[in-house]
């Protein structure tokens, strides 16, 4: 990314014009970019690899950059794995708020099965995920207790879905 700052432009309602800083820009390329793999496994089969083109090359005009119907929950993705590794600026935060207003209220609900390190098993917890579904090899997003967790099963029994996980190291 060459340019310093740029600015992403999201059509919903209300208009909503965001604006990333080159470093933001360069984590969120290089985040999709990791996980464009994974996203292909996924029942949504969401392709990024355009998103990824178009968010690089900036804007081709004023309007900025829109994003194509699908790709907001690529992108939200995205930014729950940054979120992971750490806290996300405020731009990207309005990013993320903006996305999760577009795609809406629903969420895919999953029981977590988090095996700790000293061998006990907590499935007092449930997480929500406003991005599609997951996968074996995704990291949770930090859960309110500050740890990370990696999904090592996915397990489905009729419309309920169990996340077994391990602690990330």
């Amino acid at each position: 990314m060459s340019a310093d700052v740029y600015t992403l432009t999201i059509f919903v309602e209300p208009y909503l014009s965001i604006t990333l800083s080159g470093r933001d820009v360069d984590r969120l390329v290089a985040k999709l970019g990791q996980i464009e793999k994974v996203l292909g496994a996924f029942p949504e089969q969401k392709d990024v690899t355009d998103a990824i083109a178009r968010i690089e090359a900036g804007p081709e005009s004023a309007r900025g950059v829109e994003f194509k119907p699908g790709e907001d929950g690529a992108i939200l993705r995205a930014l729950d794995e940054l979120r992971v590794e750490r806290p996300l600026g405020a731009a990207l935060v309005r990013l993320r708020d903006a996305l999760l207003d577009q795609v809406g209220p629903s969420a895919r609900t999953y029981q977590l099965e988090l095996h700790q390190a000293d061998g006990s098993i907590d499935r007092s917890q449930l997480f929500y995920s406003y991005s599609g579904a997951y996968a074996v090899g995704e990291r949770l997003p930090l859960l309110p207790e500050g740890d990370c967790w990696e999904v090592v099963e996915v397990r489905r029994d009729g419309d309920d879905e169990t996340l077994v996980c391990e602690p990330f190291t």
